[in-house]
């Protein structure tokens, strides 16, 4: 006969070592992909810090009711981390000028064509004289560039800006509105976006952004939302964690359709055009924008692509900044004023 004690030991036992072992060669494998990912170069997750200075005032955003923020009026001189320095100048109706400061806008009376978008067309890292929609006002001269970009919008912030300018601003002949794939995370307010403002709220002066949701699979509702970014725990400390996080964003951004909300906002800007008369174009600033571009394009909406090969050495303002250097912007300029000419008509 065998004891009682015994009985119920033996599973307990043969239980508990196989926890035990399933345990190490669990531990055992997530080191082992650990290890494989950092050899392959992937890295726990860090906050990259916005390595630059403002002055006067240490701030270059200010909180607006309608946009979430938009650029301070006057003159700031940026100072990067590695000492390169870079002078920006908004005018009174907070947006960056496109010729010298010293031009009576009041009473300009050329027709104007209106530039929408992010960083890249804003000029981030860039003098006012280097950027794009500087560069393509010296070639249009008999036209009034305005330069609407503001670092960190997409295209929910620049619809809303068209909205508000069409109130009070004379309508212009043209509208241009850049578009990027990254902009798609910032118009649905994801993850993503709230990971990549992580250390930037200080100097943007707002954490409360626009974003959009589709409803009902077409209809468009627009809100507002204070931003907000949980990290994975451990994802600071593990390459692993930091990768699964990274899976998540991208469920994310299916679930929440950003890419064909971004289709929508175009096509609401688009619309919008229509109602005023105002001819429109989307303008392509990335090299992954083509399927937008031709899906905008089968809706029957002007596009071109200008984007140029971020990768190449040269065209990003590397090692002080990674953003469009000059160079890139000067592309941008030739290639709108090439697709204008050729469509001369329409502006």
């Amino acid at each position: 006969m065998i004891p009682r004690g015994d009985a119920t030991s033996r599973p307990t036992s043969t239980f508990a070592k196989n926890a035990l072992i399933l345990c190490v060669s669990l531990a055992f494998s997530l080191s082992i992909a650990e290890v494989a990912l950092r050899a392959f170069g992937y890295k726990p997750w860090q906050p990259q810090p916005l390595d630059v200075s403002v002055q006067p005032g240490g701030k270059l955003f200010r909180v607006d009711p309608v946009l979430g923020y938009t650029n301070l009026p006057g003159q700031f001189t940026m100072t990067q981390a590695t000492g390169y320095t870079w002078t920006a100048t908004h005018g009174p109706d907070t947006l960056r000028i496109t010729e010298p400061a010293t031009s009576d806008t009041q009473n300009d009376s050329r027709e104007e064509i209106w530039i929408f978008g992010c960083s890249y067309t804003y000029g981030w890292s860039l003098n006012d004289d280097e950027t794009y929609p500087w560069l393509l006002q010296e070639k249009l001269p008999e036209r009034r560039i305005v330069n609407f970009g503001v670092g960190g919008y997409g295209t929910i912030n620049s619809l809303l800006q068209f909205r508000e300018a069409l109130k009070k601003e004379k309508t212009p002949t043209l509208i241009i509105v850049t578009y990027g794939p990254f902009h798609d995370a910032r118009n649905t307010r994801l993850r993503k976006m709230g990971k990549a403002n992580f250390s930037h709220s200080q100097t943007f002066g707002s954490r409360w952004r626009p974003y959009a949701r589709l409803t009902g699979g077409s209809q468009l509702r627009i809100d507002f939302s204070e931003l907000e970014y949980r990290e994975f725990p451990l994802m600071r400390q593990s390459a692993l964690i930091h990768l699964l996080e990274n899976a998540y964003n991208d469920i994310e951004e299916d679930y929440f359709n950003s890419r064909d909300v971004s289709r929508h906002l175009l096509g609401e800007f688009a619309t919008l055009a229509k109602k005023n008369n105002i001819r429109f174009i989307v303008a392509g600033i990335e090299e992954d924008s083509a399927g937008m571009l031709k899906d905008l394009a089968r809706e029957g909406i002007t596009t071109v692509d200008i984007s140029v090969n971020l990768s190449i050495k040269g065209n990003r303002n590397v090692p002080h900044d990674g953003h469009p250097s000059f160079k890139a912007h000067q592309a941008y300029s030739r290639r709108l004023f090439e697709f204008l000419n050729e469509t001369a008509s329409g502006y």
